[in-house]
């Protein structure tokens, strides 16, 4: 972590900083007390990232609940929910202002430069996202409430009390938080990494999708109800006398339905009268008009349904708008839950196809089974550890040399970190993963080590799966991920005994450590006498080794020339 740094900002947009919006002041340049960056919160932190999912979960959440309460609860008043979620919402997003004031800022495409300094990030915010976090938190409906509660005006009340329910309108403010829809998508591509799985970051984006439709089919519901009602947040807004004409028009919650006709007993004779039961939607539960205007709306993006129709201008002209955007709305949606349900598949398919073809070649070539079984083998091994038909690799492949040398430390290191070398320095740690670790795919049955005899390399087994025996020829369980096979060999310069004999029972991604490479990278003493011996059993003949490095440089170009090498492995 950088030492904390002191900028002089112009005008910055929000917590993330363009280099060319920072001058950078001197490092002698006074600046507050140290011990203030103790108590500074680091965006990469975990538990920062849990915060801000949740924080913007509850946004969305709100951005479902506020259109409630605006249009079908309006009736009914508050009631516990809506007094529990007030509270939830204020101070929750009170708390993130706090806590935004006490965020580190990173500069933008350097997130290893941590500025800490607390009135940089204070007029950063401020700057920023600060106004609109403020105007979206601050209860306004429970402060024009309140107002109008203290108002003891007689004849003026009934003014403030008209007042009072426009400026209930003010709520929507809380919708303003939506605007930064930015930090949803970093909050976003810092889960995806998190993830770090394909089929699951496709599955999430299926449900989103599902997300969006459901969405639009709950905002239309509750803006639907408005426009049908003679009475709502809409025609406070209206002047007197166009409210008034608004009211007397015909609505489609006010129109009269009917459940059909049965028969009651008349009063003091046999005889029998049929009557009609008749009823609105403005008389229904809120749940059962709710769950209609939500159906309505998603039948409206396929077809029409008959159950209501716009019966007045107001009704037709947004039914109208709405059916020109649901067409829209409903094919993107469609087009895009196709796309990504056969994104989610899109690479198994493209690998069994090719599989296929192999099977047909290998037919034609009558290859025998146990070669063709080995081949099918290794080649599931490549396409299931991403050595093939992998996105990435293009990409990898485009990188320039110092570039492609650090993705080759990273892969290995994530491996080498899991040994056990106290005594090794960062430096030596990077030139064993860049020049003493071999990585390796090794087909089934091929012999690691041999228990009793000496360990002359460290194996790491990074994917497949081995057997171990111990001298005895009694099986035993290796226990762990990664498997690390013959580490002592590494800790001193005399010979180490292997205590167990281990054979890969599947082909196996494996990297190995050389002993004498990695004596002469990290100064361990050898004799000239071991490091002759050494240097003859690097590469022992008794072990048959099909090279793969992670770069890919040794990997066969395609499926068919990897199953040629595994088949000319094998016959040798």
């Amino acid at each position: 972590m950088s030492s904390p740094r002191s900028v002089i900002l112009d005008s910055p947009p929000s917590l993330e900083l363009e280099e060319e919006e920072l001058a950078v002041v001197e490092e002698d340049t006074p600046r507050g007390p140290s011990w203030l960056s103790k108590y500074v919160i680091f965006p990469g932190w975990t538990s920062k990232l849990i915060w801000d999912l949740a924080v913007m979960t509850i946004v969305l959440m709100d951005a479902f609940v506020l259109p409630v309460q605006l249009s079908f609860k309006r009736d009914y008043g508050e009631d516990a929910f809506d007094d529990a979620w007030f509270w939830v919402t204020t101070l929750c997003f009170s708390a993130d202002i706090l806590v935004t004031f006490d965020t580190g800022l990173t500069v933008a495409g350097d997130d290893q430069d941590i500025i800490t300094d607390h009135g940089i990030i204070a007029r950063a915010y401020l700057r920023g996202w600060f106004s609109l976090d403020f105007l979206s938190t601050m209860p306004w409906s429970r402060m024009v409430d309140a107002a109008v509660g203290s108002d003891e005006g007689g004849g003026a009340l009934l003014h403030v009390a008209k007042l009072a329910k426009m400026l209930k309108f003010l709520r929507i403010i809380r919708l303003m938080k939506m605007l930064r829809a930015k930090k949803i998508r970093d909050i976003w591509e810092r889960v995806e990494i998190r993830i770090g799985s394909v089929t699951v970051i496709q599955a999430m984006y299926l449900v989103r999708v599902l997300l969006v439709i459901v969405a639009i089919c709950h905002w239309n519901a509750c803006i639907f109800w408005m426009v049908g009602r003679p009475d709502s947040i809409i025609t406070d807004f209206m002047p007197t006398e166009t409210r008034e004409t608004f009211e007397k028009l015909p609505h489609w919650t006010t129109i009269l339905h009917t459940y059909g006709k049965y028969q009651v007993a008349s009063m003091g004779n046999a005889a029998y009268d049929v009557v009609e039961e008749e009823w609105t939607y403005a008389q229904k539960p809120f749940s059962d008009v709710y769950i209609f205007c939500f159906y309505w709306t998603l039948g409206v993006m396929r077809t029409m349904p008959s159950e209501v129709q716009p019966v007045n201008l107001a009704e037709r002209t947004f039914v109208l708008c709405f059916m020109f955007f649901a067409l829209s709305a409903f094919a993107v949606s469609v087009a895009s839950l196709t796309q990504t349900y056969f994104k989610i598949s899109e690479r198994n398919r493209g690998f069994r196809d090719e599989m296929f073809a192999l099977r047909m070649h290998m037919h034609k070539l009558k290859l025998d089974d146990v070669s063709q079984r080995k081949i099918k083998d290794y080649i599931t091994h490549l396409f299931t550890n991403r050595r093939i038909m992998a996105k990435e690799l293009n990409f990898l492949k485009q990188l320039p040399d110092p570039l492609s040398v650090e993705v080759r430390y990273a892969e290995v290191l994530q491996f080498v970190s899991k040994l056990h070398l106290p005594d090794v320095n960062k430096e030596d740690i990077r030139r064993i993963c860049l020049e003493g670790a071999e990585s390796m795919d090794l087909l089934a049955d091929q012999t690691l080590c041999v228990a009793g005899q000496e360990a002359r390399s460290a194996w790491i087994v990074v994917a497949g799966h081995v057997t171990a025996q111990d001298i005895n020829k009694k099986q035993r369980e290796l226990i762990g991920h990664p498997i690390i096979i013959d580490e002592a060999c590494l800790e001193k310069g005399e010979p180490v005994l292997s205590q167990l004999t281990v054979v890969t029972a599947s082909t196996c991604s494996l990297i190995r450590i050389g002993k004498l490479t990695f004596a002469s990278i990290v100064g361990m003493h050898l004799s000239s006498k071991r490091k002759d011996v050494l240097a003859l059993s690097e590469r022992p003949d008794q072990i048959e080794i099909l090279s793969n490095t992670v770069s890919g440089n040794t990997q066969p170009a395609n499926a068919a020339g990897a199953g040629a090498a595994a088949a000319a492995v094998m016959s040798a």
